[in-house]
């Protein structure tokens, strides 16, 4: 799932123009019938929803996404890796991947987080943007999280199983 939040660009006189809102929201559910034919990566995952939340919102608001905070989760499932390399391997920066997925080049390195590992970090992390919205920290940010637990349990069924990258 992803959440795009942001500060109203255009607010109705009565509302603080800080406030933050959820603007857009987009889910992306891969259920293939064999998925060791047909793994998705958590982070194809993430970003077809995060593609969908844009959509959601209006592309217009891309341009003001100034933080992006990933869900943490173990495991990325790389599908095509490169010679000799399959299965699924430990992510490194999965807000930087998907803002080049996304085209969102002007978030900093200090914007982009990786939430703690814990069943309220969607929330959490929505939390900790609001704020920063509302303190004028930031324009708007984007929250998104998948997991792929579904295609990593039938690759590993074939043999194929997690590694470091």
């Amino acid at each position: 799932q992803a959440y795009l939040f942001l500060c109203h660009l255009s607010p109705p006189p009565a509302m603080d123009p800080r406030a933050p809102v959820v603007v857009g929201v987009g889910r992306f559910t891969h259920k293939p019938a064999n998925r060791a034919e047909d793994p998705r990566t958590q982070m194809q995952i993430m970003a077809e929803a995060s593609k969908r939340a844009v959509a959601d919102a209006g592309s217009q608001v891309v341009g003001a996404v100034d933080a992006v905070t990933t869900i943490f989760t173990m495991l990325d499932l790389t599908v095509n890796p490169g010679e000799g390399a399959t299965g699924p391997v430990f992510y490194n920066n999965p807000g930087r991947s998907l803002c080049a997925r996304l085209g969102v080049k002007q978030v900093e390195a200090k914007n982009i987080l990786i939430s703690t590992e814990c069943g309220n970090s969607p929330q959490l992390a929505l939390n900790q943007l609001a704020n920063r919205i509302a303190a004028g920290e930031i324009r708007g940010g984007l929250v998104a999280g998948a997991e792929a637990l579904a295609s990593v349990a039938a690759l590993a069924k074939v043999g194929v199983l997690p590694r470091k990258a």
